[in-house]
């Protein structure tokens, strides 16, 4: 990725990148609260947006860039892989 029509792919991957950060944060918040409180549930709920989130960016990389696609469908596994183990 080098040319200039490459910049909406790398945009949408940093923005998962930087939903995937988020999710490390809300699930720390999930687990510092009481699992009954508003702070934990809107930290659940935190949770879940920002795994969609991720997964949207990452399926909007692989559409804007199909020279790359492959590259970045073999992230989408790994996401799911973190919040299959988030959910356990």
């Amino acid at each position: 990725m080098a040319a200039k029509s490459d910049y909406p792919a790398i945009v949408a991957l940093i923005r998962a990148n930087l939903r995937v950060n988020s999710i490390g944060y809300a699930v720390y918040r999930t687990m510092a609260y009481d699992g009954a409180s508003d702070e934990a549930k809107a930290s659940a709920k935190a949770v879940e947006d920002a795994y969609a989130a991720a997964a949207q960016y990452l399926a909007d990389a692989a559409r804007l860039n199909s020279a790359d696609k492959a590259i970045f469908e073999a992230f989408q596994p790994k996401l799911e892989a973190i919040h299959t183990d988030i959910k356990s």
